[in-house]
């Protein structure tokens, strides 16, 4: 019972893939969206997309190349990787974007992703004139889990930024556990 059942989910999933990969190359930018959010759903079992994947990473809609970066990220395969690496340079120039949603959600993607490579660029966006951008960028360095942040981060935290960007501020300094980032935490958190 438990094989048939396996193989009706991989059979169920094959095909799932396929229907999405269609819709990958929808004209409509939402329905790509769409379609790149359900295959980061299923991960590695949406390995079949990733050469359509790797082609939206370069079709010019931001939204639709960021969601492309997570979902390659989410299958994970050595392909995925590669083409994640080689748009690395691309994500790191959209920090700058003009666009707030576009600058915080592209820290969210490099976070996810896990981008060294961005740490120096996520650094100056902490000085960002938005608090979402800057939330989004200590976040995304929490996840990357960087040393070279923690000095930018306890001089930002010094600065006594509104709660929930303190919050996050402390949260990803004890993430990173260097001891001057605990230090920095233990301090913060005597003053609250």
């Amino acid at each position: 019972m438990f094989l048939l059942i396996s193989s009706a989910s991989i059979w169920i999933s094959g095909c799932q893939t396929e229907e999405l990969i269609k819709k990958l190359k929808h004209d409509n930018p939402a329905v790509r969206v769409n379609a790149i959010w359900k295959l980061g759903k299923i991960g590695f079992r949406g390995k079949g997309a990733v050469p359509v994947l790797t082609q939206s990473l370069q079709n010019g809609n931001n939204w639709v190349f960021l969601d492309s970066a997570e979902t390659l990220k989410k299958i994970g395969t050595p392909d995925a990787v590669k083409a994640i690496e080689n748009s690395t340079p691309d994500l790191i120039q959209l920090l700058q974007d003009k666009d707030i949603g576009i600058r915080g959600n592209t820290a969210r993607t490099l976070g996810i992703i896990g981008t060294k490579d961005a740490v120096p660029a996520l650094i100056k966006l902490l000085q960002d004139a938005e608090g979402f951008v800057r939330s989004r960028s200590i976040e995304a360095l929490g996840k990357i889990g960087s040393k070279d942040a923690v000095p930018a981060l306890i001089q930002l935290l010094h600065q006594g930024q509104d709660v929930g960007i303190c919050s996050a501020i402390a949260k990803t300094l004890k993430r990173i556990g260097t001891p001057k980032a605990l230090k920095a935490v233990k301090e913060y958190a005597s003053q609250q």
